[in-house]
């Protein structure tokens, strides 16, 4: 990667703004974030704003071609989010709406999976039947990755892995409208079911002139399994040196049935399939996630049949004294798995630095990805390997 001085100092400035932003106030950990809160009788409201202020520096993809000549220098918020929680009528009624403006006004034109439609993250009513069963219906996560389902507040790293922002090729959306069911089969073990439209009528499932005609309702499922005084209180990639937990996980989409129309042609058939497993572990300072991933097409037409295979690794560790918890990732994706040179491999090397805890944080990642000749997503055309920095200064207030 070429990198000008220029490029360098611009970078460097924009860092040092983003950490003046953090060390702007008295940021002793003690000190309490107050929030904006309303209760009585029949409605209880708690506020929650979240940003992400994100500078980029290096290969990044700015023009449709996918064509990098030069390193670039990005900055935009991430993450802008306004959230509303609380009880209404009766306290086993739950309810929540969040707004969203992630990856405003990011200049990038390379495809990202789609958290959101329009402004509205998720919103939903949730009913408490029991303690451990509650059913629950609006717009919001699938229940099966826990790197997806864990909070982008509580990650080690500045962006998820590789692999997730394939999906876009077999599912048209993450947050979606569904009716889910939670609940615990024991102490130990945990489920999370869902019933979804995903793709509907009318919906383009590639980029030419393909349409859905119809299609079967998509089911999602997610089982957690953790030992006897190892269960998670709270999903989390950091947990800042406190507790324990082991956490294993298997995952599963199925959409059965999708037909839809192309131009000149006859109507087609899929099913779409996505499943996994995972492991989460942390002992106080230490913090290790593996997770294994795979999505399949299948298809009346042979040759658009696909089957992909990714895992990834992380781990990091918190020093409490000064706070700070250096990380590393390594990721593999075969974006086809019967196909030739489409492997992806990836490193993340991470540092962290809290100043109240996840409240109020600077995360500083580098990046370097080598494609294989075959891969398109994310991949500069002119390049089979990438480098990138990025600086995120995170308030949740």
């Amino acid at each position: 990667m070429s990198i000008s001085n220029t490029y360098k100092s611009t970078f460097i400035a924009t860092a040092m703004t983003l950490a003046n932003l953090a060390f702007c106030s008295d940021l002793s950990e003690e000190k309490r974030i107050s929030k904006l809160s309303i209760e009585n009788d029949l409605f209880t409201m708690d506020t929650s704003i979240y940003l992400q202020v994100r500078a980029e520096f290096g290969d990044l993809i700015f023009s449709e071609d996918q064509v990098v000549e030069s390193s670039e220098i990005d900055l935009y918020f991430r993450r802008a989010t306004i959230g509303f929680y609380g009880r209404a009528l009766v306290k086993n009624i739950r309810y929540g709406i969040t707004l969203s403006g992630d990856e405003t006004p990011q200049n990038k034109v390379t495809p990202s999976f789609s958290e959101e439609d329009g402004a509205t993250f998720n919103a939903y009513l949730e009913y408490a039947i029991y303690d451990d069963l509650s059913i629950r219906f609006g717009k919001g996560k699938l229940p099966y990755s826990r790197v997806y389902l864990v909070s982008s507040t509580r990650q080690l790293f500045s962006e998820r892995p590789y692999y997730i922002f394939s999906w876009d090729d077999v599912l048209p959306r993450y947050a979606q409208t569904n009716l889910s069911l939670r609940g615990a089969l024991s102490p130990w073990i945990d489920y999370h079911v869902s019933i979804a439209k995903a793709w509907r009528n009318g919906d383009s499932l590639y980029e030419d002139d393909s349409r859905v005609v119809n299609s079967s309702p998509q089911f999602t499922g997610r089982l957690d399994w953790s030992p006897a005084g190892w269960k998670e209180k709270k999903q989390s990639d950091a947990h800042l040196g406190q507790g324990q937990h082991l956490t294993f996980g298997v995952y599963g989409v199925l959409q059965n049935e999708i037909n839809y129309t192309e131009t000149f042609s006859n109507r087609q058939s899929e099913k779409r399939f996505i499943y996994g497993a995972d492991v989460s572990f942390h002992k106080q300072a230490l913090s290790v996630q593996f997770e294994v991933n795979s999505w399949e097409v299948k298809s009346t037409i042979l040759e658009d049949n696909r089957r992909t295979l990714g895992y990834v690794v992380q781990s990091g560790y918190y020093f409490s004294n000064s706070k700070l918890e250096p990380a590393i990732r390594y990721e593999k994706f075969d974006n086809d798995v019967d196909g030739t040179d489409s492997e992806v491999k990836k490193i993340t090397l991470g540092l962290n630095k809290y100043y109240k805890k996840h409240n109020l944080k600077l995360m500083f990642n580098y990046e370097h990805t080598s494609f294989g000749r075959h891969v398109e997503l994310l991949r500069p055309e002119n390049k089979l390997s990438s480098d990138a920095f990025r600086v995120t200064a995170q308030f949740i207030f």
